[in-house]
C-alpha cells in the first residue's frame, strides 16, 4: 500500500505472491492527494501471479514504464493512467488495460480510454480495443485483434503502416477508422462507412 501523494521509483521489482493487486493506493478520502506525487517510474517490474499495479498519474505528467510485464489498474475515481512506456508487455489484470500516452515497441493487450489519445509506435499486440471510446494513433504495429467496442461513445483510430489480423465490431454506429498503408486480413465490421482507406 502507498498513499497516492508518494513518489515511487521501482527498479527490478517482482511481486511474487500478489493477490488481486501488486500495488494499491490507500483509499477512503485520499482523492485530494491524487496527482500530487512528483513521479512514478517502473523499470523491470512484473507480477508473475497476475496481480495488477494500480497507477495514479503524478504531477510531472507521464508514468514512466520500461522493460516491464504488467497489468495496469485504474483506481476508482482516478484518471486513466497517462504513460510513456517502452519495451513492455501489458495484460488485463482485473479492470481492463486502459492507457493513454505513448507506447514504443510494446506488446500484449491495451485499451484506449480517457481524455488523452493513445499513441502506439511499433510492437506486437494480441489485442487493441476502443473502450470506452477514445483515440488511438498507431504506426508500424502488428495487431492480432482490433476491437471496436466503443460502448456507445464516439472513437477515432488512425493506423499507419500496420498489420491487422482481424477487426471485430460491436456495431454501435459511432466512430471513424483511418487505414493508411495498412493490411487487414479479416474485417468483421458490418459498417463500411466507419473506414477510410488511404
Amino acid at each position: 500500500y502507498a498513499h497516492p501523494n508518494v513518489s515511487l521509483r521501482f527498479d527490478s521489482v517482482v511481486s511474487v505472491k500478489a493477490g488481486k493487486l501488486a500495488m494499491h493506493h490507500f483509499s477512503g478520502g485520499n482523492e485530494q492527494f491524487y496527482y500530487t506525487a512528483r513521479y512514478l517510474e517502473m523499470n523491470r517490474v512484473s507480477a508473475p501471479s497476475g496481480g495488477a499495479w494500480e497507477m495514479i498519474n503524478p504531477k510531472s505528467g507521464y508514468i514512466i514504464i520500461r522493460n516491464s510485464n504488467m497489468g495496469p489498474y485504474t483506481a476508482v475515481g482516478a484518471n486513466t493512467p497517462w504513460v510513456y512506456a517502452t519495451n513492455s508487455t501489458f495484460y488485463n489484470a482485473g479492470n481492463g488495460v486502459m492507457l493513454t500516452g505513448k507506447l514504443v515497441n510494446c506488446s500484449g493487450s491495451v485499451w484506449s480510454g480517457g481524455k488523452q489519445p493513445l499513441v502506439i509506435e511499433g510492437g506486437n499486440y494480441t489485442e487493441i480495443s476502443f473502450r470506452p471510446g477514445g483515440t488511438i494513433k498507431a504506426s508500424k504495429a502488428n495487431i492480432t485483434y482490433l476491437l471496436l467496442s466503443d460502448r456507445g461513445n464516439a472513437f477515432e483510430g488512425e493506423f499507419d503502416n500496420c498489420s491487422i489480423g482481424e477487426i471485430q465490431d460491436s456495431n454501435t454506429d459511432k466512430g471513424k477508422i483511418v487505414l493508411r498503408n495498412t493490411t487487414v486480413k479479416n474485417n468483421r465490421s458490418s459498417r463500411p462507412k466507419l473506414f477510410v482507406v488511404q
